[in-house]
Formats: structure tokens, C-alpha cells, sequence
């Protein structure tokens, strides 16, 4: 019997990364694939998805991510599998559609096809695949998710199936059968960057909920040039509109965010105006400050503007730090 399903996983996964799995052999990953299916904490197990080890110039140990993931998700039963991200450079989008469909079978609608453009030079060059300059790159990456996306629609689950009038990656009365488990498909998670690459996560995002972006600094020391806090501003003011979201600003200077209950409660005030049911925000775990700080001022936040009535708070996620 398919376990119960919800559209997206909890707080917590783990990934298996190719900056992080030197000297990985396939007995270290199932073991970690099988540890992970025994902790109830664990939401989701992901993959990285590289020919060779993305640490060094070219070759080093690395396993194919979608077979990889087919073999072991049997060991985490009723929790998510993922991939961050499968390069469009190394599969055509149609066979990225059937794997796909079928790692969302195998999981009950448990699975989470992340997409990338592709970056690493030194595996496309030791195994002949070809890396366009990046215009054309990211050309190919949209054409791949269109492609993608087409075939997991429900119009192709039956005949006369979908049809795509796209240079690239053309499809003609295309059927994916037997579809996926999830109407839909799985999920789609975009990596991107610039401007090109959040219009293309906010095309494919799903609409109806609003989206606000506070960030409590410009992270202006990080370079020291002439109007550089101005220039994040505008920056985030561009990309929250890029992304159909709103973009707010706090009160600090970067790295002197503080940690003390005025602070919080500012940030408690916010969460009362906005009402927001999921935050996401900064792991305790940074070699920043501001990144330890922010995490202790939004629970804090969340307790002071729940004791003070404004309980609408229902999830709060975190995300990887950058470093």
C-alpha cells in the first residue's frame, strides 16, 4: 500500500555531495542512505549530480546520481529523495522525464527532480560532453525544464500527448506513459542566479502565496566601493520584483546585527504586520555572525510575536549556510 504523501518534505534532509564524498565508494553511500531511512529526523536524502568529483579539476570518485538514487531508495521508505541538481548538459530532457517519472513511482510521489545548467569544465571535458559558453548554456537549461515540464504535464499521460515547437529539444505528440505519480510530476527545484536565473524560478514557481524577503542587512561591507550599499538595495529590490515577491529592509549595519530583546522584538513586530505561516532562514551553524545572530533573533522573534498573539507561524526552515 503507498505510504501517505504531502506535496513537499520536512525541515530536515541530508545530501550526499560531490564536495563532500571524496574517496566514495558505493558501500559508504548505502550505508549512508540506509542510516538516513532509520532516523525519524531525517525528511529527505538528496544527491549531487556529477560525473566526477566536483572538488578536483577532472576525474575522482563520483556515482551517477538517477541510478543511484533508484537503487537505494528502498532503504528510505516513506521519506523524500531528491537530486541538487541534474545538469542539462549531460541527458536529453526526455530521458530526464522518464527517470524521472519512474524515481517518482518508485517513491510514492516522493521525489524532487532539481535542475541545473551545468558548470564543472574538467568532467565535460574528460568525458567529451560538450560545455557551451553560458548564454547558450542556460538557453539549453530553459529549453530542458520546458521539455521536462511538457512531458509531465497531464495532456501527455494519454494520446495525442504534447507537442513543443522548440528549437532545441522539440517534442510531436509526445506521451509519457505510464505518467508519474504526482499530478504534475515531481517538483521542480531551479538552480539559478542573475536576473536570467530567478525569471526562470519565478516562471515555473507556483502562484497564490505571497512572498516577502527581509533582509536584516545590505551586506554592505562586502566590498569596499562607493555607493555599494545602494547597489544591494537596488539589487534585492530587483530580484524580490523579478521573483514576484516584496522586499523589506532592516534597521543594522552588516556584521552588527545584535542579539538582544529590542532586537527581537523589531523582528517580532514584522512577523505580526506580515503573518507569515513558513519562514526561512539561517542555520545556527556560520562562521558569519549575522547568520548566528539572525537564527537566534527569528525564534526568539516567533515566541515574542506568538506570546503577543500572532501565532500564524507554522514551519520554519533552514537553510545551508554559505560557506
Amino acid at each position: 500500500m503507498p505510504l501517505p504523501t504531502t506535496r513537499h518534505p520536512g525541515p530536515i534532509g541530508v545530501r550526499l555531495s560531490a564536495t563532500e564524498s571524496a574517496g566514495t565508494d558505493w558501500g559508504r553511500v548505502r550505508a549512508f542512505w540506509a542510516r538516513a531511512g532509520e532516523l525519524p529526523a531525517i525528511d529527505a536524502v538528496w544527491m549531487s549530480d556529477h560525473l566526477s568529483d566536483a572538488t578536483l579539476p577532472r576525474n575522482g570518485p563520483a556515482l551517477e546520481a538517477m541510478t543511484t538514487v533508484a537503487a537505494l531508495t528502498h532503504l528510505i521508505p516513506g521519506k523524500w529523495a531528491g537530486i541538487a541538481v541534474v545538469a542539462a548538459t549531460f541527458r536529453h530532457p526526455a530521458v530526464v522525464a522518464k527517470a524521472a517519472t519512474v524515481l517518482d513511482l518508485a517513491t510514492d510521489g516522493r521525489f524532487i527532480l532539481g535542475m541545473g545548467a551545468g558548470w564543472h569544465a574538467g568532467e565535460h571535458d574528460a568525458f567529451g560532453i560538450a560545455l557551451p559558453p553560458i548564454a547558450e548554456r542556460f538557453d539549453r537549461f530553459e529549453a530542458s525544464v520546458r521539455s521536462v515540464a511538457a512531458l509531465m504535464s497531464d495532456a501527455a499521460r494519454t494520446a495525442p500527448g504534447v507537442t513543443l515547437d522548440d528549437p532545441a529539444f522539440p517534442l510531436r505528440g509526445a506521451t509519457n506513459e505510464p505518467g508519474p505519480a504526482s499530478a504534475g510530476g515531481p517538483p521542480l527545484w531551479l538552480g539559478g542566479t542573475k536576473p536570467r536565473g530567478l525569471a526562470l524560478l519565478a516562471r515555473y514557481a507556483k502562484a497564490g502565496d505571497r512572498v516577502v524577503i527581509l533582509h536584516l542587512t545590505l551586506g554592505e561591507r562586502g566590498k569596499s566601493t562607493p555607493n555599494y550599499a545602494q547597489q544591494k538595495r537596488t539589487e534585492a529590490e530587483s530580484a524580490a520584483r523579478i521573483l514576484g515577491a516584496e522586499a523589506r529592509f532592516g534597521p543594522w549595519k552588516d556584521s552588527q546585527i545584535p542579539t538582544t530583546e529590542d532586537a527581537a522584538r523589531w523582528l517580532a513586530a514584522q512577523i505580526a504586520d506580515l503573518k507569515p505561516t513558513t519562514i526561512l532562514t539561517h542555520w545556527k551553524n556560520s562562521i558569519h555572525k549575522d547568520h548566528t545572530a539572525t537564527y537566534r533573533l527569528v525564534n526568539d522573534a516567533i515566541l515574542y510575536a506568538a506570546l503577543d498573539g500572532a501565532r500564524t507561524v507554522r514551519a520554519t526552515y533552514y537553510a545551508e549556510n554559505w560557506e
